[in-house]
């Protein structure tokens, strides 16, 4: 099962945190799906790219605010689990 939050959005910049389940013994694994008008980009807490595209502004938006904000994204993914509330995160500004 796949579920996604917005935790953040700066600049026209959406910021989701996507979760799935990746096994039958409920392993799962996170990540940040980024969208800007019509592009879509994946990265991890740190700001590295994964997968997808960003105009290279925006892409150094995102990983700056990843850099910035690593402890806030991990706190609002551990709220999200254990108290199912959304925390959002500042933008840049």
């Amino acid at each position: 099962m796949k579920e996604h939050i917005l935790i953040s959005h700066f600049k026209g910049i959406l910021i989701y945190i996507e979760e799935e389940y990746i096994n039958e013994n409920q392993d799962m694994m996170c990540w940040l799906s980024v969208k800007y008008k019509e592009h879509k980009a994946i990265y991890n807490f740190k700001g590295e790219l994964i997968t997808g595209s960003l105009p290279d502004k925006q892409d150094k938006l995102v990983t700056a605010w990843c850099i910035l904000r690593e402890e806030e994204i991990r706190a609002a993914l551990y709220v999200w689990e254990n108290d199912n509330e959304i925390l959002k995160i500042d933008g840049l500004r």
